[in-house]
């Protein structure tokens, strides 16, 4: 769905408090448009309980495991897409975990080379 359709009706997305509302508000500044946010929520559920009820389109994560088991929903990616940066964080001046540890290891090994498992983590 093109951001020219999503912003024409009522919008659940995420609150200003939300990193992830700068990226969405960067991506409409892009195609030089204007979000109006009539719902504002940093709560997961919240935007699918309304858009449930008809209250509007919420832009939200794709991950919700909501989404795909629910048929109330309609799922449609965003035109263009919107890329949110992530990074690990963990405690600074602690060595990290096994688990931690064998997790780099392999998104190292997978982020670098050409391996089957590098379109999992890009």
């Amino acid at each position: 769905m093109p951001l020219g359709e999503v912003v024409r009706g009522p919008v659940i997305s995420y609150g200003p408090d939300s990193g992830v509302h700068t990226y969405i508000r960067e991506a409409v500044a892009a195609k030089e448009l204007r979000l109006d946010i009539a719902y504002a929520t940093n709560d997961v559920a919240l935007p699918l309980a309304l858009v449930a009820e008809g209250i509007g389109i919420a832009l939200t994560s794709h991950a919700s495991p909501v989404l795909a088991a629910d048929p109330r929903f309609a799922v449609v990616p965003l035109e263009p897409a919107i890329r949110l940066r992530k990074v690990f964080a963990w405690r600074a001046g602690t060595r990290p975990s096994a688990p931690l540890r064998a997790f780099l290891e392999l998104w190292t090994s997978c982020t670098s080379s050409t391996s089957a498992c590098c379109g999992r983590f890009r």
